[in-house]
């Protein structure tokens, strides 16, 4: 089995991530042929804050609904095909077997010609 040359895999930690940092490349990947695959690792569900500064935990479940809302039609904007959500815990993603062989899969799976994801001084890890 060789490399599937026409898929492209993001990764970004949040659902808004990917479509900032590079949904210009996206858009123009898909509209030249490619399909890109968008992994994000958590919903955003602690990302907004009341009027004192606060996030509001009742708030959770309703923003990450919205936050998932939001990115599937940024995906239909960016020509994403697919969008795989791990439901990580918003800032309690860690760096263990699990993640990593989840990681993994999704990797072998997906077998794109290129993956793209934070770089190495972005906040997120």
């Amino acid at each position: 089995m060789g490399l599937a040359l026409d898929k492209i895999l993001v990764f970004g930690a949040h659902p808004d991530d990917e479509t900032i940092g590079m949904g210009g490349t996206i858009a123009k990947l898909s509209e030249t042929g490619y399909e890109v695959v968008v992994v994000t690792f958590c919903w955003s569900e602690t990302g907004s804050w009341d009027d004192t500064g606060y996030a509001r935990p009742e708030w959770k479940e309703e923003i990450a609904a919205m936050r998932r809302r939001e990115a599937l039609e940024a995906d239909k904007i960016l020509g994403v095909k697919r969008r795989i959500g791990l439901a990580k815990p918003t800032q309690g993603i860690v760096n263990d077997r699990d993640t990593y062989q989840e990681v993994v899969k999704i990797i072998r799976d997906t077998r794109p010609l290129a993956i793209f994801t934070h770089y190495h001084g972005d906040k997120h890890r």
